[in-house]
Order: C-alpha cells, then sequence, then structure tokens
C-alpha cells in the first residue's frame, strides 16, 4: 500500500457503553507512559507492544457526527495546514489594523474640532463685541467668549437667532460657523460606535467565510476558528480601541502614538462623560447589529418566495422544477452559531470590564441577552433550518474563553477604582 493510501483516522461504533469503557482502559495510555516506552521499550515490551498498531500507539478522540466531517480536507497535510492558519491569522490582524485605523482616523478629527472649540463655562452673558473680538483672536489666545456667546444665543434663540445676529466687525453671522462646528463633533461622535457596530457585522461575514480556507477535517473546528477571530475583533473594537484612543499613556509603540490634543490621563469624570457615552451607546447599537443581517435575509428570501410563487398566497405553488431546487429556495439559512457564540463571548467581556465604573453597562447588556435569546428563539423556530448534531465542543471553548472574563474585570477594575480624583478617602482626626 503506497504512502498516499495509507487511512489517517478510523472511526469505531461500539455496541454499548461498557465496550466503549473497556477500549479507553486498555488502549488509553498517558503520555508520559509513551514517553518511557520510547526511551526503554525492553522494560515495556511485553505489556504494551501488544496494543501498538504498525509500531505506534493509537490517539483515542471522541467522534465527531459523521454529518460534521469534511472528507475533501483530510487529504490537507499538515504543513498545508499550519501555512493556511498563518494566513487566516494574518487576515484577522488585517481586519483588526483596519477596524484600528479607522476608529484612530474618527478621534483624530474629533479632538481636531474640539481644538478649535474648546468647552467653556458659559454661565454669565456675553456681548457681541466682545464675541466679534473673541472670535479674530487665535486658538490659544481665545477666552470663550465666542463661544459662550453664540452658546447662549442658540439656547435662546434657536437657529434662527444664529442667522440673523451679524458680527459688528466682519458684518457676517459668525455663529453659524459654531453651530457647524458643534454639530460635526455631535455627528461623528455618534458615529463612532455605529462605524464599530457596522464592522462587527461584517467581520462576522469576512471571517466566516475566511475560516474555511484553513481546511479544517470537521465543521466543528470551523467553528472554534470563527469564534476566535469575531471574538478578538469585537472584544478590541468594543473595548480596547476606545480605551487606547482617549488615554494618554505617553508612549510610541511601533510609530503608533496617541492622537495628539488627549486630555485623558486618568479615568477621570471627563472621561466618563465623553469615552464612557460612547462605550454605552456602543453596546446599545449591539442590541440590533447582530440581528440586521438576519432581517435582511429574510426581506430577501420573502421577496424570492414571492416572486416564485407569482405574488400569490398560494404556497403549493411554485416555478422550480427539481426538488433539490425548491428545497433551496424555502428551506431557510444555517443559524450562524461562531457569530452568536463570539458575540456572547465579546459582549460578556466589554461588560465585566467596564462595569466597575459604567453600572450601567449591566443592564445594557441584559437587554441585549433577552432581545438575542427571544429573536434567536423564533428565528430558529419560523426561519433557520433544523441545526446540525453539533457536540459540546464548541460550548465548552465558548466557556474556556468567558474564564478571561475575571481577568478583564480586575485589572480594569483596579484601574478604575485607584483613581483618587473620584473615589477619596478622608482621614478623620479627632481629639
Amino acid at each position: 500500500m503506497g504512502k498516499s493510501n495509507q487511512a489517517l483516522c478510523a472511526m469505531v461504533i461500539f455496541r454499548s457503553m461498557e465496550g466503549v469503557q473497556r477500549s479507553k482502559k486498555a488502549l488509553g495510555i498517558s503520555g508520559f507512559k509513551k514517553f518511557l516506552f520510547r526511551i526503554c521499550c525492553c522494560c515495556f515490551s511485553s505489556k504494551y507492544a501488544r496494543i501498538q498498531f504498525k509500531n505506534r500507539f493509537l490517539n483515542l478522540k471522541p467522534a465527531v457526527d459523521p454529518e460534521l466531517l469534511l472528507w475533501q480536507n483530510f487529504g490537507v497535510s499538515k504543513k498545508q495546514r499550519c501555512m493556511r492558519i498563518i494566513i487566516f491569522v494574518i487576515f484577522v490582524l488585517g481586519i483588526l489594523s483596519l477596524c484600528f485605523y479607522s476608529i484612530l482616523f474618527l478621534e483624530y478629527t474629533i479632538q481636531d474640532s474640539e481644538a478649535k472649540l474648546p468647552g467653556y463655562d458659559c454661565s454669565g452673558d456675553v456681548l457681541i463685541t466682545q464675541a466679534s473680538t473673541d472670535y479674530f483672536n487665535d486658538l490659544e489666545n481665545r477666552n470663550g467668549d465666542f463661544v459662550c456667546f453664540c452658546e447662549n444665543l442658540y439656547n435662546k434663540e434657536g437657529y434662527y437667532g444664529l442667522e440673523n445676529k451679524i458680527f459688528p466687525i466682519s458684518g457676517l453671522p459668525r455663529c453659524l460657523e459654531w453651530y457647524s462646528l458643534s454639530q460635526k463633533i455631535a455627528l461623528i461622535t455618534t458615529f463612532v460606535p455605529l462605524v464599530m457596530g457596522i464592522i462587527n457585522v461584517l467581520s462576522e461575514i469576512l471571517i466566516g467565510f475566511a475560516s474555511q480556507f484553513t481546511r479544517p477535517v470537521n465543521e466543528t473546528k470551523n467553528i472554534i476558528d470563527s469564534i476566535a477571530g469575531i471574538c478578538s475583533i469585537q472584544f478590541i473594537n468594543l473595548g480596547m480601541l476606545l480605551i487606547f484612543v482617549s488615554i494618554n499613556y505617553e508612549l510610541n509603540i511601533i510609530g503608533i502614538s496617541n492622537p495628539p490634543g488627549i486630555q485623558f490621563t486618568d479615568f477621570t469624570s471627563p472621561w466618563y462623560n465623553k469615552v464612557g457615552a460612547q462605550v454605552i451607546l456602543s453596546m446599545l447599537i449591539e442590541i440590533v447589529a447582530p440581528h440586521a443581517l438576519p432581517l435582511i435575509m429574510i426581506i430577501f428570501l420573502g421577496i424570492r418566495r414571492c416572486c416564485d410563487r407569482g405574488c400569490t398566497n398560494n404556497k403549493r405553488r411554485t416555478k422550480q422544477l427539481i426538488q433539490s431546487s425548491y428545497e433551496h429556495m424555502y428551506i431557510g439559512p444555517e443559524f450562524m452559531l461562531d457569530s452568536r457564540l463570539a458575540q456572547l463571548v465579546a459582549i460578556t467581556w466589554v461588560t465585566f470590564m467596564f462595569s466597575t465604573g459604567l453600572p450601567v453597562i449591566i443592564l445594557v447588556t441584559l437587554c441585549n441577552f433577552l432581545a438575542m435569546y427571544w429573536i434567536d428563539k423564533y428565528l430558529l423556530l419560523r426561519f433557520y433550518r433544523t441545526p446540525k448534531n453539533w457536540d459540546d465542543t464548541t460550548i465548552n471553548y465558548s466557556f474556556f474563553l468567558l474564564k478571561f472574563t475575571f481577568l478583564f474585570h480586575m485589572l480594569m477594575g483596579m484601574l478604575m477604582l485607584s483613581n483618587t480624583n473620584i473615589l477619596t478617602s478622608e482621614m478623620v482626626l479627632t481629639k
């Protein structure tokens, strides 16, 4: 028998569980005993040589369901599979880099606009002459009269007052510049969480297809690769990117530094007002974003099925000629198990990471999980096709990833609670 015709693995079906236990007891040898046998085989030859197959010990593993086996991938060598895994990792890192620079560009734009429109205490009244004089000063020499005048005018008279208030020196309604710049800051600040949600949805689709490139021998390994890739991207998008671009650690790593003008050196009250609000908004968007793709699929398949029936209510009418085409039309798509498990893990990580300083995020995540449960339950019963006979490997892998939740919670909790500007302890002296 040639080398190319050698069996890579074999599936054995037992008549009873007792047979399974006896085979494990007879053939299940620990790695340490195998190591000793290779070193001094003469001492163990009489005991272990009879259970070898072609001078090799058999590796016993629970078999997956035959429906999950990808027989066409068994011919891929280990070297080829390793190269494919490396390419898959590079692809995931490329998506992470794209996400990072997209969010970094938006943060640069926000901070550049905020440098032209800093915040001031506008409790007092400002005259238009003072605002006009302050407008023509340099940005670093402005005292806030222009910003406060326009802000007070907008609060009293609205946009109509900004259009009709002419500045004496220039003869133009300069407060319109303040209005457009403030609206730009508000729009981009809201747009950042929306971009994160779009990137998360696109990453689910791309990594779901890219994980098949690794050519696993069964679909369970394909699901695990997808969970690892999607979970890492969503966790970094939802949690780590906003921290990196907002906190100034005075570091310059591989030529990448924080955006200029960052005023946050710790988790202060302004950080919670700005970045914390973006985190909460991102988590609110995640309530809707995971279900956007199924909603699009429902609409698309509904239109196709309606056209197939000739836009009639007769569900037995169809234009399909063969049974396979009819089943492909009316049997729904597969439930995306990898995307859902990755979302659960990533959202749990982000929730516990920020829950110390942002306890309202727990309530947002509760609403997210409730929506996810009921929507997935309905779609599994009414839209998706019958799931495959998955084993507990993917669930156990998700539980393994969830163990890192406590590490993130502890580290971020220590950083947030150690800020003495928010939580202060005063010593009370008694005489």
